[in-house]
């Protein structure tokens, strides 16, 4: 009878421990960030409130745009289509704050969804498929990290997160089915997944395990439907299929090779070498990778090692990715590392349990390296607290920037500057998006053709915003082309500078805009950064006179 009753509580604890344990470092995890979200202070990137302005724009005026004037396909469909549900459930006219506390609140749901999943499948894959199951807990170790900023951008990391758990339990238990949808939902949400994710994994999968039709049919049809759902819609509302964010970032399939490896190292002389341990990296996610991929390629079962391959390929072509096809120069956005992370996660405790997990010593060493683990999060988590607790929006420059633009204009003025996101949303003011992003592909054209100054002027922008460097920012090794002509040392110092021509470049061709000039007696606003990165910086919005001497 006792040794019926253990069994018995042996079996609940299997069932619900893991659910349990994952629950309660998922509310340690989500505290400090919840805590920030709730004062509007968050790691949000400027990316993340286009997503936010365009999903109100959408319920207020039916379209969806950034600036309220030209219509946008500039972001990833699913991701904003729940911040306009978001925005449903709580109001257009919602304070900003809550906005942002929503936001958070998303994300946070979305990563708890995706541990949930974990949870419930780890007790079937520990049997039926361990090496999957031994995967999964070190993504959800990834996901838990407090510190990683990927899944707390206000992007679509977290909700990628959810449907790349779901696709990875779905391909290890391979159920096509359930695969064709979570690939469909994971396109929709993340775009370039069609290409570097979904297409290797269903030829992987009709090749080897879905061998009838019927299955094929399963597995690839929901993610052909939703794309050209999808495409249908682009094609009909903006003339083109492709994103124009999309469009202007990604150069693929021609190479335009970075070394993002080289920039991690020039953060060093900011953060120190400590920003490898506490921070997601290009380099660290190689490394999780490499060592993945060289356990499995040392494990003696070559049918465990076979079902891993396509996870092996889809995380080298997800970093080759970011090396090869970016045409922007800038230092690497962090959203951009969310995903092949997921899969560098989950492919080094794959592959590592593949090939060690035989060996005693190996197993006493794993237990060793999980305490320190605990540990780690733990102290992880009452520092990111500590820390999270002390933020203030009110405390963050470009907030201050964008208070007095809302409080020095009328509601109906129009800026424009690249970056605009936090700035439109926070000021409460339209501004025209100039690098492109959320703009549409006849802005291109204007800038192509040199008509800039015409364009701000039928779209009557009285406010022109530039950020200005004394040089190139010693944290990014390459001249960014957008960021160029900001380079006006005289002028990021104070207001004894001679006129200079600010330019926008169109990646789409290549190619500068005509010139506006902008002198010390048009500064409307001035908010010195000081040093930043080294060099001298400083925020200048300009009054565009349009009736005077720039006609």
């Amino acid at each position: 009878m006792a040794r019926r009753l253990r069994s018995e509580r042996s079996a609940e604890l299997e069932r619900w421990g893991p659910a349990a344990l994952l629950a309660l470092l998922w509310g340690g995890s989500s505290a400090g960030g919840l805590v920030a979200g709730a004062h509007g202070s968050t790691l949000f990137l400027d990316d993340a409130y286009y997503y936010i302005v365009i999903s109100r724009e959408f319920l207020e005026t039916g379209s969806f745009s950034f600036d309220g004037v030209n219509p946008t396909n500039g972001f990833h469909p699913l991701w904003c289509l729940m911040l306009v549900g978001l925005h449903a459930l709580i109001g257009v006219d919602a304070a900003p704050t809550t906005v942002v506390f929503g936001v958070v609140v998303l994300e946070r749901l979305c990563i708890g969804a995706a541990l949930l999943l974990i949870a419930r499948a780890w007790s079937r894959l520990r049997a039926a498929a361990p090496m999957f199951a031994a995967g999964l807990c070190t993504l959800a170790i990834f996901l838990l990290l407090p510190t990683v900023a990927p899944f707390r951008l206000g992007m679509e990391c977290s909700l990628v997160a959810l449907l790349c758990t779901g696709a990875l339990i779905a391909f290890g238990e391979r159920r096509a089915r359930a695969l064709g949808v979570w690939l469909a939902l994971l396109c929709l949400a993340r775009l370039d997944t069609l290409v570097f994710v979904i297409a290797p994994i269903v030829a992987w999968a009709s090749l080897n395990w879905c061998t009838t039709w019927p299955q094929r049919l399963r597995l690839a049809l929901p993610t052909a439907l939703a794309f050209a759902a999808y495409a249908a819609v682009n094609l009909l509302e903006t003339g083109h299929v492709m994103p124009i964010s999309g469009a202007l970032k990604s150069s693929f399939p021609w190479p335009s090779p970075k070394n993002y490896y080289l920039d991690e190292l020039a953060w060093t002389e900011v953060e120190g070498w400590g920003h490898f341990l506490y921070a997601v990296t290009m380099t660290g996610i190689t490394v999780a990778v490499v060592v993945g991929s060289a356990a499995m390629l040392l494990a003696r079962r070559s049918d465990a090692r076979r079902a891993l391959v396509p996870l092996v390929v889809v995380a080298w072509l997800l970093i080759l990715n970011i090396l090869l096809f970016q045409r922007w120069d800038k230092a690497l956005p962090r959203n951009y590392l969310a995903l092949p992370g997921i899969l560098g996660a989950f492919v080094l405790g794959a592959g590592v349990w593949l090939s060690a997990h035989r060996h005693a010593a190996t197993v006493t060493a794993s237990r060793a390296l999980l305490a320190a683990a605990a540990l780690g999060v733990g102290w992880s988590y009452v520092r990111d607290y500590s820390v999270s607790s002390s933020l203030r929006v009110e405390n963050d420059p470009v907030w201050q920037i964008a208070t007095y633009a809302e409080e020095h204009s009328e509601p109906s003025t129009m800026f424009a500057t690249t970056d605009s996101g936090l700035l439109a949303f926070w000021s409460d003011r339209r501004w025209i998006n100039l690098d492109g992003l959320v703009n549409d592909y006849e802005y291109q054209d204007v800038l192509r053709d040199g008509r800039l100054q015409q364009y701000l002027r039928e779209h009557r922008v009285q406010y022109l915003l530039v950020t200005l460097f004394s040089e190139q920012p010693s944290i990014s090794r390459r001249a960014e082309k957008m960021y160029a002509p900001g380079m006006q040392p005289d002028a990021s110092r104070g207001t004894d500078y001679a006129p200079f021509e600010y330019r926008v470049y169109s990646y789409l061709h290549d190619r500068y805009s005509d010139p506006i000039l902008l002198g010390p007696e048009q500064e409307w606003y001035r908010y010195p950064f000081g040093k930043v990165f080294g060099v001298d910086a400083a925020c200048v919005i300009y009054a565009l006179d349009w009736d005077g001497r720039r006609k």
